[in-house]
């Protein structure tokens, strides 16, 4: 009987000690700030979604922990109690964000977040989605995790049908500066 709980006992220990890491503090080593939501009357919305509609021919939609750049340096939408994925920016300035997503697959994990910049309009809604590309359907089952990556692609709702922006990929050097 003794057995059967430590059976038990231990996967639950390992589970707790790595639910208190977010994903942004895995990727960069220390614990981002909370982003705020802009207090501009001039905002559009930002949503980060995992949902199937957006899954392309080569990508699987992943579900996120949403990455701002701002002038005060990296932000998570993430807290220990509130996980926003809808967030409201200034608008007609540009933009530079994220989704870190993080995979499994034959006992080796992969961590991808490309940053991408664009400027959203007055008034506007998107929708940004990371997905794993590689691997997708059965050819997951040989398609490792060193020949996947991810990809962000950016929508903006229009009579509430997703049309895909065109977003740049960068290097956010400048968030803080």
């Amino acid at each position: 009987m003794k057995f059967k709980a430590l059976v038990v006992i231990f996967p639950l220990l390992a589970l707790t000690g790595c639910a208190a890491t977010s994903l942004s503090e895995q990727s960069f080593g220390t614990k981002l700030p909370k982003y705020k939501n802009t207090t501009n009357q001039n905002f559009a919305t930002i949503e980060f979604s995992a949902d199937k509609k957006y899954e392309t021919e080569k990508g699987v939609p992943f579900d996120g922990e949403p990455i701002v750049c701002t002038n005060s340096g990296l932000q998570t939408t993430f807290s220990e109690t509130e996980r926003n994925t809808i967030i409201k920016v200034a608008a007609n300035e540009p933009i530079t964000l994220t989704s870190i997503i993080k995979w499994h697959n034959s006992g080796w994990e992969k961590s991808c977040w490309p940053f991408v910049s664009f400027t959203p309009e007055l008034g506007g809604n998107y929708v940004l989605v990371n997905e794993r590309i590689g691997g997708k359907g059965i050819s997951a089952l040989w398609t490792g995790v060193a020949f996947q990556s991810c990809k962000i692609s950016v929508y903006k709702l229009e009579n509430g049908l997703p049309i895909a922006i065109e977003v740049k990929e960068v290097k956010p050097t400048r968030c803080g500066s």
